[in-house]
């Protein structure tokens, strides 16, 4: 059965609400409510509300206030994650070696992503192996040390020069993301596992961790000319 038909179905469910999820959203939904609409199911029967009823209003001016101060909290809260992981970023241009990148790098991923099992992977001379130069965690440790590029998700990554899943190949990790990018792919950077109390990776995961490759392979480049 296709995904569209499943939706459809789903939607045609008699009594089926489609609300929104998140308290903003669905405070905005009670405050724009028409007077006289019940507030969700089982609203038969209940009396017609005037739009000038005292409760209604304060209500309204209430939800309205509410909404107000969900959206400055989470403003601020994104403003403070976006000054942190600035901070991050430069600290991790300000490192000297590559021992020092990667491990900002493990830090990065700690503390944005809850990951404190990942390991770095280098390109070796031979342009045709990667070899392990960082690793943090007990899967991370216990995983391969030498690996070819073009297998598993890691070596995927690097010749794909892409983000790459588990399950998109044979998995070694569950997702890496090459080391740099343009001009060159320096290596990878694989995550094994999250911290049981974070979600799966989220699109927004998977772009931060993009990013934090492409810093960490400028960073490695900068040490050459510090």
């Amino acid at each position: 059965m296709s995904r569209k038909r499943v939706t459809r179905r789903h939607a045609d469910r008699p009594g089926e609400n489609h609300r929104p999820t998140t308290p903003s959203a669905r405070l905005r939904e009670v405050a724009g409510r028409p007077e006289g609409e019940p507030a969700g199911e089982g609203g038969a029967g209940r009396r017609p509300v005037p739009p000038d009823d005292p409760g209604l209003l304060l209500a309204r001016s209430e939800a309205a206030l509410a909404i107000e101060r969900a959206e400055r909290a989470e403003a601020v809260r994104q403003a403070a994650w976006a000054m942190a992981l600035f901070a991050s970023l430069s600290r991790l241009h300000e490192t000297r070696t590559p021992a020092e990148v990667y491990a900002a790098i493990a830090e990065i991923a700690a503390a944005f992503l809850g990951c404190e099992d990942l390991a770095v992977y280098r390109i070796e001379e031979d342009g045709i192996h990667l070899r392990a130069a960082h690793r943090v965690g007990t899967a991370a440790r216990v995983a391969r040390e030498r690996l070819v590029i073009g297998d598993g998700t890691v070596g995927r990554a690097v010749s794909a020069r892409r983000l790459v899943v588990a399950g998109e190949v044979e998995s070694d990790a569950a997702v890496a993301v090459p080391l740099g990018g343009a001009p060159e792919v320096l290596g990878a950077v694989a995550l094994f596992r999250r911290r049981p109390a974070w979600p799966p990776l989220s699109a927004g995961d998977r772009q931060l961790l993009e990013i934090v490759g492409r810093h960490g392979g400028i960073a490695i480049e900068g040490c050459g000319s510090r």
